[in-house]
């Protein structure tokens, strides 16, 4: 074999490596940049779950909603203040839910323990206020 045919095909190799290794890095810095669009919505959802507002609510949602108010004039039969806690705790839910639908949640964040505890929660409260909340 030829010496200038042994260099073009590792001169070949090279830039056929350097091709694979360009796409590949592009590709990991197209999911990175996807993801990182979506951490200021977590953070936001995270600190209104740390909020002492947002447990409030939630606790009234699920243990004195039912007991307080008429199941049969649904949400819009509550009061002011009532409502507000459900349309807060509700919308807080379904911003975790669209955000799953529409794919913009990593698998890990799926899966960790703050999302169990939102499910765990979530279903906490639809089986507590289930008249009031089935009419929603």
């Amino acid at each position: 074999m030829d010496s200038s045919v042994i260099f073009n095909v590792v001169t070949t190799g090279i830039a056929v490596v350097a091709v694979v290794t360009s796409v590949a890095f592009s590709a990991r810095q197209v999911r990175v940049a996807r993801h990182a669009n979506h951490i200021s919505v977590m953070v936001d959802l995270l600190q209104e779950f740390r909020s002492a507002d947002f447990h409030e609510q939630h606790d009234y949602l699920c243990t004195r909603l039912g007991a307080e108010h008429d199941p049969a004039g649904g949400v819009r039969g509550l009061p002011a203040e009532a409502k507000t806690a459900f349309y807060s705790v509700v919308y807080y839910y379904q911003s975790f839910a669209n955000l799953a639908v529409f794919g913009l949640l990593d698998e890990t964040l799926r899966s960790c323990c703050l999302f169990d505890l939102e499910r765990w929660r979530s279903n906490a409260g639809s089986r507590s206020g289930d008249p009031a909340l089935a009419r929603a």
